[in-house]
Formats: C-alpha cells, sequence, structure tokens
C-alpha cells in the first residue's frame, strides 16, 4: 500500500473511530445535562415547600410591587423608589421582608408601566403566569438562536443543535437562580436574541431595533448590545431601537407624569446603586470592579474609592476598543457578532449579578455553532490543535456557570469566553456565503 493511501486510510479510520466516539460522549453529555436539570427541578420544588409562595421567587414580589403600585395605585407613584414605601406594601401583598436589609427597587419606571397589566392578578397568580411565560421565552430563544447559527438545515443539524442548546440550558446555574429568585432576565434574553434572528436572519436592521429598544427601557444594560451594533455602523438597527426607546419614555410619562421618569436616571437610580453595592464584590458581582474590590480586599489593600472607578472605567473604554478592533479588522461574521454582542454587556456593566450571566448562553451557543457541522480532524488535519482549543475552552465556559460562582469564577469564564471569540476562526468561504 502506498503511503498516500495509507494515510487516506488511516484518516477514514480515525474519522469513523471519532464518530463512534463523539457520539458516545454526546450520550453521556445528555445523560450528566438531564441529571442536573432533574436535581434544578427539585431543588425548585425543596425551595417553594420551604419558603411558600409569598417568598419563594422572592425578587419577583419586588416587580410585583411595581406592577401593583401602577395598576391598583396611581396616586402613590411618586414614591415608586421610597423604601419605606416598598416595604409598606410587601408587609400589604403577605411577602414582607427584614426592614435592615440592604433591598430596594432599581428598575426603570418603564418597566413598572410596561408589565403593570400583572398588576391585575394577584400575587401567586402573577408568579405563576411569570414563571411559565419565563420559560416560554427560553427555549423560544433557543430556537430562534438555532435557526440563526445553524442556516442550513441539513440532516436535522438545527434540531440536534437545539436539543443540545436545551441540554447547555440544563447545567446553567443563572438558569436555575433566575427560576428560584424570579428574575427579570429570561425576557430580556428573548428580546437580544429577536434582534438577532431579525438581523441575520430576516435581515432587517429596522426591524431588528425594536426588541433591544424594549430591552433598553426595561434593564438599561442591554444598550451595550446597541453599543456593539453602532461600532459595526448598523445605524438603522440603532436608529430603531432610539425610536423604540423614547415611544416607550413617552408612553410611560404619559401614565407616570415626567416627574418619575425624570427624576429615575439622576436620583432614583443613583440611590439605588448605592444600596445595591452594600451587597459586597465578586462572587456577588461579578463585573470587572466586584473583582477589582474582591482582589484587593483580599490583598488587604485599602485603595480610595476613586482610583477603582478610575481603574474600572480605563477597563471598559480598553474593552470597547478590542471590540471596536474586532469588529472593523474582521470580515463580516454572524457567530463572532452574536457572541460579542452578548458578550459585551457581562464585560462592561457596573454590576454582574449571578442570574445576569444567562446571557453567556449565547456566545457559548453561537462558538459551539462555529464547529457545529465540521467533522472531528484527524491527526494529519492543520486545524486540528485550534479546533480541540475551541472545543475545551468553550466547554471550560459552560463548566464554569454550571455551578454557583465562588471568589471570581464568573468572572473567569467572561473572560475565557472573550479569548475563545477572539481566537475563533472564521467559517470557510462556502459556509461563510450560507450564513451571511
Amino acid at each position: 500500500m502506498s503511503s498516500k493511501l495509507r494515510l487516506e486510510h488511516d484518516d477514514g479510520r480515525w474519522a469513523e473511530r471519532a464518530g463512534w466516539a463523539r457520539n458516545k460522549w454526546w450520550w453521556l453529555f445528555g445523560l450528566i445535562a438531564l441529571a442536573c436539570f432533574a436535581l434544578k427541578v427539585w431543588m425548585t420544588v425543596q425551595n417553594f415547600a420551604r419558603l411558600g409562595l409569598a417568598h419563594d421567587q422572592a425578587d419577583f414580589n419586588f416587580f410585583y410591587f411595581a406592577f401593583d403600585t401602577v395598576h391598583n395605585h396611581l396616586s402613590e407613584i411618586g414614591r415608586l423608589y421610597d423604601r419605606g414605601y416598598l416595604f409598606d406594601r410587601l408587609d400589604a401583598l403577605g411577602a414582607g421582608i427584614d426592614r435592615g436589609r440592604h433591598d430596594v427597587y432599581g428598575y426603570p419606571p418603564q418597566f413598572a408601566v410596561l408589565l403593570s397589566p400583572l398588576g391585575a392578578l394577584g400575587l401567586g397568580p402573577a408568579k405563576i403566569v411569570w414563571l411559565v411565560s419565563g420559560g416560554v421565552l427560553f427555549v423560544a430563544s433557543l430556537w430562534m438562536l438555532a435557526t440563526v447559527l445553524v442556516p442550513d438545515d441539513k440532516a436535522g443539524a438545527r434540531q440536534r443543535f437545539f436539543l443540545f442548546s436545551l441540554a447547555i440550558g440544563a447545567l446553567s446555574h443563572p438558569l436555575y437562580l433566575e427560576v428560584q429568585f424570579g428574575q427579570s432576565n429570561l425576557p430580556i434574553l428573548f428580546l437580544a436574541v429577536s434582534t438577532f434572528y431579525l438581523r441575520y436572519e430576516r435581515r432587517n436592521s429596522w426591524l431588528a431595533g425594536v426588541p433591544i429598544g424594549i430591552a433598553i427601557i426595561l434593564k438599561m444594560s442591554p444598550a451595550a448590545i446597541a453599543l456593539f451594533f453602532l461600532l459595526r455602523k448598523d445605524w438603522r438597527l440603532n436608529v430603531s431601537a432610539l425610536l423604540t426607546a423614547v415611544a416607550g419614555t413617552l408612553l410611560t410619562a404619559a401614565v407616570t407624569g415626567w416627574d418619575v421618569v425624570l427624576r429615575y436616571p439622576f436620583q432614583s437610580l443613583p440611590a439605588a446603586m448605592k444600596v445595591t453595592a452594600e451587597f459586597g464584590p465578586a462572587p456577588w458581582n461579578s463585573a470587572f470592579r466586584g473583582v477589582l474590590e474582591r482582589v484587593l480586599a483580599d490583598l488587604g489593600l485599602a485603595v480610595p474609592h476613586t482610583l477603582v472607578s478610575a481603574v474600572a472605567a480605563l477597563y471598559v473604554l480598553l474593552v470597547l476598543a478590542a471590540f471596536a478592533s474586532i469588529t472593523w479588522n474582521a470580515r463580516p461574521d454572524r457567530y463572532r457578532e452574536i457572541a460579542c454582542a452578548a458578550l459585551l454587556p457581562l464585560m462592561i456593566s457596573p454590576v454582574v449579578e449571578r442570574t445576569h450571566a444567562l446571557l453567556l448562553i449565547v456566545p457559548v451557543l453561537a462558538m459551539a455553532a462555529l464547529v457545529w457541522n465540521r467533522p472531528w480532524p484527524g491527526p494529519a488535519d492543520p486545524n486540528r490543535v485550534w479546533f480541540i482549543r475551541h472545543v475545551i475552552g468553550t466547554g471550560v465556559v459552560v463548566a464554569i456557570v454550571a455551578l454557583n460562582p465562588i471568589w471570581i469564577t464568573y468572572y473567569v469564564g467572561i473572560v475565557a469566553m472573550f479569548f475563545v471569540i477572539v481566537r475563533a476562526r472564521a467559517l470557510e468561504p462556502d459556509a461563510w456565503n450560507r450564513a451571511r
């Protein structure tokens, strides 16, 4: 047998063994994901049994307070950010908490107004609607991602990727925390993914700006996604997002009056951020500032807050410069762009709570999709080293967010995801043309 035939024969045997190994590992991965999902369901049921309806999904109680105020007590709307009024209303709703806790309602007034129909329901029914709708939005988000990231649905590749996405979601500890606390990140995830779907699958930047504009007035941090597309020079998407945000703000002002709307960014939000800072640095706050404060505290270094703020601001500028460089110097690639857009809020936001890391599922799936239809490289493949490093790097991020954060682990996962994106290789020209 000639050396050429021997090499082809060896590569064929390697591909056959690699295919069998991949199937074996997929089954193992699926079983682990299923076990994790079952464990989290059991933990959720245990929490509900221990805390009861009033105190389970505790963060949603604060949201419901805002919905109830707009829907049933509009005359008190000027006290929406009054902590004393917050505690009084929670007591009246049967969800009272210790008044010495560092709790505050800090969402924009647009959030309370746009979702105020939930205030027409009782606290219990509203929680059920919130939980069920969150699950529906999560599944819809993953299906839209599968549609965008696997444009070639040959041999059911998209369906398999969707099931893979569900498994990744089952491993996500932030998803469990999202359900446990009744947080608001699932609607934000859905709106962000809707933007990606409309821009890359439907190729309509005007429509793509609408969901991200809604997300911005609900929680503000998604503005970083619009900022990425501004770096991408997608003017239509940003104009559309701005017009949507303005329309939502005008609607809110028509309900609450301009005083509440105008006081929020200058008084209510800074006061809420001050209370939020009392929760401490990482692992509670996995943003760069929280990590910096944790490391300095562990080293026993007393650094002025002004210096910490200056370093954090410099870090944000460096991150924006890095993302701009990636965007301007690389050819259009939906995988890298979607990953960058979803990662940017986690890298520049001043506060990254545990549940916020749910957004990491987007860059994880984008980087997984980049190699989804590629065969496992044989020993002679020049892309073998890159391929293995890419898969391992993405897997490390999945492993990190499968657990509760310890020290600065979530920030490590965010930075690791950034380097996976930077090192990601664009698709081959023919595949890239299909994915444009």
